[in-house]
């Protein structure tokens, strides 16, 4: 195997970097890997490519491309979701691998005294300093190799394809292969897979929130209606232990950046849904919109009689209204709403 397979630093200049105190199975892992025949791989290429994918330098555009794909999966998935991408690995490698390089007379965990490397001024200066530079060396050599990505470049075409799953714009089947392992669950590309979920429905999340909504909403359509009530709910319960009406519409119109009357069909929509009294559920839907429908899906909820009394009169209806109504064979208008109405039982 190779420690990458790919790297984007040949034909540069470069800077000498002199390393003190460098593990020798480090030192000599990084002179086998680069032995392997493939000359554009210098030792200090390797080190210099472990390095800038350990430590994901902003410079170049590759690095540029990468942070700019960091900074969306923070916004679909949120800073812990992010790190534990970063912190993939194999499941087949350990650390202690590396040690087969080592001679057999020599102790792998023991230290070379100065070691040599020609390193990419940007690395040398962000990332490297006097003291420590043994440390790091050692730290992106072991990830590098651990890392079920193959490159730097690898892991940005992975990125790339994460975001557009997320966003539901991956047009292609063929999936990053990393991406493929942990929809499936497949921990023979990925070691503890489990620990990575991929959050399609995150409005079903328990822990969604009125700025994680904003950002992800934008991705759904009018006709992702359903979703969108059940963001709304989820994000609601989750803000207020008791929701009130003008609390779930001033929600729905930061949510959905949206006026008054789309922000109350919003609300009207979820209200009941939220573990509130029924009464007090019903009589605001009664005043949050004052027509028949409304009344006609709340007495096929099969409400009291004296409720239904009490509300006729909060929309200034008759009691003949609401005998007209109860004897009606019209089923519950709220479903034909939603485009997917088991959404709402979740």
């Amino acid at each position: 195997m190779k420690l990458i397979n790919k790297t984007n630093l040949s034909n540069v200049e470069s800077e000498r970097k002199q390393v003190s105190n460098i593990p020798k199975y480090v030192y000599y892992s990084v002179n086998h890997f680069a032995d392997q025949g493939n000359n554009v791989f210098t030792k200090s290429i390797l080190v210099d490519s472990c390095i800038r994918f350990h430590t994901k330098p902003v410079s170049g555009f590759l690095g540029k491309t990468e942070k700019d794909l960091d900074d969306k999966i923070i916004e679909l998935e949120g800073v812990n979701f992010l790190e534990k991408l970063d912190e993939t690995k194999k499941p087949d490698l350990e650390k202690s691998d590396l040690f087969m390089y080592v001679p057999e007379d020599e102790n792998p965990k023991s230290v070379r005294n100065i070691t040599s490397y020609q390193l990419l001024p940007d690395t040398i200066s962000n990332c490297l300093t006097n003291y420590g530079d043994n440390d790091l060396i050692e730290k992106s050599v072991v990830k590098t190799y651990l890392s079920p990505f193959k490159s730097r470049e690898d892991r940005v075409e992975f990125k790339k394809d994460l975001v557009d799953y997320l966003n539901d714009n991956l047009e292609s089947e063929d999936k990053h292969r990393v991406l493929e392992a942990l929809i499936d669950n497949d921990d023979t590309i990925v070691k503890n897979v489990d620990d990575i979920e991929i959050n399609k429905d995150w409005y079903l999340s328990d822990d969604l929130t009125i700025d994680m909504a904003v950002k992800r909403v934008k991705n759904l359509s009018n006709k992702d209606r359903g979703k969108k009530l059940v963001t709304l709910k989820n994000v609601v319960k989750n803000t207020y232990e008791d929701p009130n009406k003008m609390q779930l519409i001033n929600i729905a119109k930061k949510i959905f950046n949206c006026h008054d009357r789309t922000a109350k069909s919003y609300a009207d929509d979820v209200v009941d849904y939220y573990g509130k009294s029924k009464i007090v559920t019903l009589v605001d839907r009664c005043e949050l919109n004052n027509d028949e429908k409304n009344l006609l899906v709340m007495i096929d909820e099969g409400i009291e009689r004296d409720k239904a009394e009490y509300i006729c009169k909060k929309q200034g209806k008759s009691i003949d209204m609401l005998d007209k109504l109860i004897v009606s064979e019209t089923g519950p208008i709220i479903k034909s709403w939603v485009s997917n109405d088991k959404l709402l039982n979740n």
